[in-house]
């Protein structure tokens, strides 16, 4: 099990207003549970991960994005879980298989005073399975 909190504080370097380094907040978690079955010839793998991202740049950051002169701002979160078979056959034969899925949403806002942009919300879900190893091992090592 793991879990990350990260904050950034904005900074304003040459103190004109805007920020040169933006707010941020990171929170980051997830945990993986493993089962060996087949007399420890074979390992059942299960991972669970969640990354949410807040980031927030220009000026004004007491106020929402759309109604600053200048502000840039993005929120991400990603939900990912994945499964793994691996089996070894025999000492020179062993494969691996993995199935995966993540749902991914972000808000984006690009604000300057003069050409107001809209709020973009886009979400991406991905779904995958795949055989990604099968190896053949030396059996003198």
């Amino acid at each position: 099990m793991f879990g990350q909190f990260d904050r950034v504080r904005p900074f304003d370097v040459d103190g004109d207003g805007f920020t040169e380094v933006s707010r941020r907040e990171l929170q980051a978690s997830g945990f993986r549970l493993n089962r060996y079955q087949l007399t420890g010839r074979a390992k059942l793998t299960f991972d669970l991960t969640h990354v949410r991202e807040d980031r927030r740049g220009g000026d004004s950051l007491h106020l929402p994005p759309d109604q600053a002169l200048v502000a840039e701002s993005i929120d991400s979160s990603r939900l990912a879980l994945s499964g793994t078979w691996f089996h070894s056959v025999s000492r020179r034969f062993d494969y691996r298989v993995t199935a995966s899925t993540a749902d991914t949403g972000a808000t984006a806002t690009t604000a300057l005073a003069a050409t107001r942009m809209p709020s973009v919300r886009a979400r991406v879900a991905s779904l995958s399975s795949m055989l990604s190893s099968i190896t053949m091992r030396d059996a003198t090592r």
